[in-house]
């Protein structure tokens, strides 16, 4: 099974996102753990992916300005967790409205 990448030539790509989630959230770690986290902090879980039933995302919505533009953002995180409950992969991703 291959794990997906995120490049940092990618505007999307969040070093800090990603740094996060591979200290923390990383392969052999439990998903209930990265899901609680991620509600906790303001994400709303989203359920599978279509295209890919074994993957999972959360959606974070910012309302207004985040001190940095006056657009707002909204942060994605997916993972795939293994039949054991486990996080196989996570990594996520920001993006500015109105830019």
């Amino acid at each position: 099974m291959r794990i997906p990448t995120l490049s940092p030539d990618v505007p999307s790509y969040s070093p800090e996102i990603n740094e996060r989630l591979r200290r923390f959230y990383s392969r052999g770690k439990p998903a209930a753990a990265l899901r609680r986290m991620l509600v906790q902090q303001g994400f709303v879980l989203q359920g599978r992916c279509s295209a890919e039933p074994e993957t999972q995302w959360a959606l974070f919505k910012q309302q207004g300005g985040n001190g940095i533009t006056s657009f707002p953002a909204f942060a994605t995180v997916y993972w795939k967790e293994n039949r054991n409950g486990k996080v196989y992969w996570a990594m996520g991703d920001i993006h500015f409205t109105g830019l």
